[in-house]
């Protein structure tokens, strides 16, 4: 046997935040995580979801969260997830963040090498989608 053959074969993995991306977020504070687990799917992320995993991606979910809260929601919504927050397929010895080869936030900000002013200011006035 080679080493091709030997080598375990990982699907890129794909993190996908709870609140204001697979569920609506209303935009009021945290109240309880049990308040959140209601909010419906947003239908356009969940079909991206369904479209990325027929491509081949894993699909994770991660959250704050407490996972039964968000087992239960997978199911009820019959979401296209393959894990919550954790990537099997790769050992991490962090478990507060899967390893992905992408994460999608509303609340991310991407670092493109920006001078630290430029970041100061561009963090300074970060909104999320739902707040804008």
């Amino acid at each position: 046997m080679d080493y091709q053959e030997q080598k375990p074969k990982f699907r890129r993995a794909i993190a996908f935040d709870f609140l204001g991306v697979v569920a609506k977020h209303d935009g009021l504070p945290f109240s309880s995580e049990e308040k959140y687990i209601e909010h419906d799917p947003n239908f356009e992320v969940v079909e991206a979801m369904r479209q990325l995993r027929e491509k081949g991606y894993k699909i994770l979910l991660h959250s704050t969260l407490a996972h039964e809260l968000l087992e239960g929601y997978v199911q009820k919504h019959n979401l296209p997830v393959d894990e919550i927050n954790k990537n099997s397929d790769v050992e991490s010895g962090n478990s507060g963040k899967p390893v992905a080869h992408l994460y999608v936030d509303d609340r991310a900000f991407q670092y493109r090498g920006q001078t630290a002013d430029e970041l100061v200011e561009q963090i300074d006035t970060f909104k999320p989608y739902w707040k804008q």
